[in-house]
């Protein structure tokens, strides 16, 4: 209209009615008497079209045609330009997620493949050594003590599993019957070890916990300072198990409260003993020697320092008690740390399931209060266990060593030997 022509004649005002393009045109012609173009430009509210007065030549109307296709061939290309960029994008993320899958599935094939227990790092882990070249290399550095120690794990399991115990039966229990009987006739460890050695190299049926005990005897020696192992990491510094006594440190001075000690006593009917004791006062035979027979030696053996024989040990029914304290006119020393149970080998008394099992220390720490800590000791292990005492109890508080009975299945209970050491 005629009011808006002023306005239509500057460049900066925008046309605000848009009805279409040709609208624009013909109100852009009436501007002029040359020909007009519309032009987009670019506003803080948007693009504007706007009415651009310009004189069009010859040339121009002859070139305008090519520009226009010009114009469209190229935003034709940059479009293309954008679905190429895009497929790359894609394609390049569908790689990358690729190769992240192929990395998992590869570490979660490496772990299935790795031994239980292991760790896998970037390189696969090599396999262990076999339980046999173990047991070898352990006894061809410890010498025959590794060989006893192999064949008081096979014969403890044994006895493990025996009726009476809450254990489950053994597979290749013929083999240790036979072993055992050998060992009880007289032979030696080091001439029945290579039959344990053979069983192993066939493939005799042994369970998977008996294989495990015999492998952790063996890497027992071969962490030892003795062979090489620095002594760290192996099995022997744990807290149970198959470690001997610490030869660095000497038993601590202990002696056992008699009085404070349960008493000890094998035959099963009180009476029966008491007459039997008064039998044996008549120095008729055999009574002397049935009451000797059924008489258990005082607590005070277990802190013998003599080898732990057959029958020369604290034997109790039921629950039993052993109270230890430090000998007056010693060196008393600040701690106890680690305790020791001895018992003989497994082949030399009849009935290895007489053991202990579990038991707990009651002890004083050296502010005052009051610490127990439950262990337990197996027979699937060698006669010799270490016990590590999580709390430093004080020595001057003494020990109260609590014994379960019938841990093993037996009615009665025997402890050979116990050790302290700071």
């Amino acid at each position: 209209t005629p009011s808006r022509r002023p306005r239509a004649d500057s460049p900066a005002t925008s046309l605000r009615h848009r009805a279409g393009t040709g609208g624009h045109e013909a109100e852009c012609a009436a501007q002029s008497p040359t020909a007009q173009l519309i032009a987009s430009i670019a506003t803080p509210h948007g693009l504007s079209r706007r009415c651009v007065a310009r004189s069009i030549g010859a040339h121009e109307r002859e070139t305008a045609p090519h520009a226009a296709a010009s114009s469209e061939g190229g935003a034709g290309g940059r479009c293309a330009l954008a679905v190429l960029v895009g497929v790359a994008i894609f394609a390049v993320a569908m790689a990358s997620a690729l190769s992240v899958s192929a990395q998992l599935l590869g570490t979660a094939a490496g772990r299935g493949a790795a031994e239980p227990g292991s760790h896998v790092g970037a390189e696969r882990r090599a396999p262990p050594r076999p339980v046999r070249e173990q047991l070898e290399a352990a006894v061809a550095c410890a010498g025959v003590s590794a060989a006893e120690d192999a064949l008081d794990v096979l014969i403890g399991a044994a006895a493990e599993a025996a009726p009476g115990s809450d254990s489950p039966p053994i597979e290749g229990i013929a083999l240790v019957k036979a072993m055992r009987r050998r060992l009880a006739d007289g032979a030696q460890a080091a001439e029945v070890f290579p039959d344990l050695l053979s069983a192993l190299a066939t493939g005799e049926a042994l369970p998977p916990s008996l294989v495990r005990s015999l492998r952790a005897v063996a890497l027992a020696v071969l962490s030892s300072p003795a062979c090489g192992g620095g002594g760290s990491g192996g099995p022997a510094a744990t807290s149970e198990g198959v470690g001997g006594a610490p030869a660095a440190r000497p038993v601590l001075p202990f002696e056992v409260d008699v009085r404070s000690s349960s008493s000890g006593r094998l035959h099963p009917n009180p009476i029966s003993q008491a007459m039997l004791d008064f039998a044996a006062l008549t120095m008729i035979p055999p009574f002397p020697q049935r009451a000797a027979a059924w008489r258990s030696r005082p607590a005070s053996v277990v802190t013998s320092t003599g080898p732990p024989l057959p029958g020369d040990c604290f034997c109790f029914r039921g629950n039993g008690t052993i109270m230890m304290k430090s000998i007056p006119g010693t060196d008393e020393p600040a701690a106890i740390r680690r305790l020791e149970l001895e018992q003989p080998r497994r082949w030399q008394v009849p009935r290895p399931a007489t053991a202990p099992r579990r038991f707990v220390v009651h002890g004083a720490t050296a502010s005052g209060a009051t610490a127990s800590e439950a262990f337990e000791y197996s027979l699937a292990a060698p006669a010799t266990q270490t016990f590590d005492l999580p709390l430093l109890l004080a020595a001057s508080a003494g020990l109260r060593i609590e014994f379960e009975g019938a841990g093993w299945g037996q009615p009665v209970t025997c402890v050979y030997r116990i050790r302290l050491f700071g």
